[in-house]
């Protein structure tokens, strides 16, 4: 009787261990390697956020609020007078996330968009380059950051 419940449990944990694994391998076959992405390797600064509810903000400096895109799936950010980064993953055909996000722990002046930024981050879902700017946009009608690239 013990044999053919071990037997039922070990079934059943080899099935959910294959569905794992081949969701597992149906992520990373989407994912494209970041130093093929069309971002890898690239540098942006804020121009503005546009709100899904209509209003927009811009920062007083454009270069306080930065992206970097690494060809290892890797970002640094400036956000005002913090710095930091992370992890990014492009997945399907304008789907990014950023993952292990960390930031300096500086307090900075009051600011809309640097309050607004550091609490969003982890929420932008997707992207889109359209005439040499990235937008990024929040999930959930959040908004969209548009960014343009440094030196501009």
């Amino acid at each position: 009787m013990l044999d053919r419940a071990f037997s039922r449990y070990l079934v059943v944990g080899v099935v959910v261990f294959a569905a794992a694994s081949s969701l597992g391998a149906s992520f990373a076959q989407q994912s494209e390697p970041a130093s093929k992405h069309p971002l890898a390797g690239t540098s942006w600064q804020l121009v503005r956020f546009q709100a899904s509810e209509g209003a927009a903000s811009v920062p007083d400096e454009r270069s306080k609020y930065t992206i970097e895109f690494s060809t290892n799936d890797r970002f640094a950010v400036r956000f005002d007078c913090n710095q930091g980064g992370g992890t990014w993953i492009a997945s399907g055909a304008n789907e990014i996330r950023f993952e292990r996000i960390f930031l300096t722990p500086v307090v900075c002046p009051a600011s809309p968009i640097y309050d607004r930024i550091k609490t969003q981050w982890a929420l932008i879902r997707s992207f889109a380059i359209k005439n040499g700017r990235l937008f990024l946009t929040v999930a959930s009608d959040g908004g969209v950051y548009e960014f343009e690239r440094r030196g501009q």
